[in-house]
């Protein structure tokens, strides 16, 4: 198995990964607004913040305010990513893999057997940053999205092999 990580260097790599507050909901549910068609709202990223067993996590930008962010769960051995998005000025910088990154690291350190997320099949830039840490495609989910929009089922194993 290849190692999960990315195939070229990446500047952005050193941006500070941190733990997503409620005084950066406003700005990272604006953020989802700007990336998806279905976003999330403020509700939802309160209620992520509430869960025990969710870690969100953002980087900042000049102004201290999140440029791109992640939310995943924690269950029974594995990790989902749920979301993760980039402030369109900011994209294509490394800031999505940087926040990759530290969610394998995260599992790694925590014993965790793998990292699975959903991603939209129309969504060719995120497929390819996920091959880039060593995802692969499981298969396709139909009408996922409320869009009705299929998604593309991706796993990057964390546990090696023996």
């Amino acid at each position: 198995m290849a190692s999960a990580r990315p195939s070229q260097p990446d500047a952005s790599l050193q941006a500070l990964v941190e733990p997503m507050g409620e005084g950066d909901v406003p700005w990272v549910a604006e953020l989802a607004a700007s990336s998806f068609p279905v976003p999330w709202d403020v509700a939802a990223f309160r209620n992520e913040l509430q869960r025990p067993w969710a870690r969100l996590r953002v980087i900042r930008g000049a102004e201290g305010v999140p440029v791109a962010y992640a939310v995943s769960w924690c269950l029974q051995g594995e990790m989902h990513l749920l979301s993760l998005a980039t402030s369109p000025d900011q994209r294509r910088l490394g800031l999505g893999s940087r926040l990759v990154g530290d969610l394998i690291e995260f599992g790694r350190e925590r014993g965790l057997d793998r990292v699975t997320l959903e991603v939209r099949a129309a969504n060719r830039a995120a497929q390819a940053l996920y091959r880039r840490w060593s995802f692969v495609t499981l298969g396709r989910r139909p009408r996922y999205y409320e869009d009705g929009s299929d998604a593309i089922l991706m796993v990057c194993p964390l546990r090696r092999v023996p």
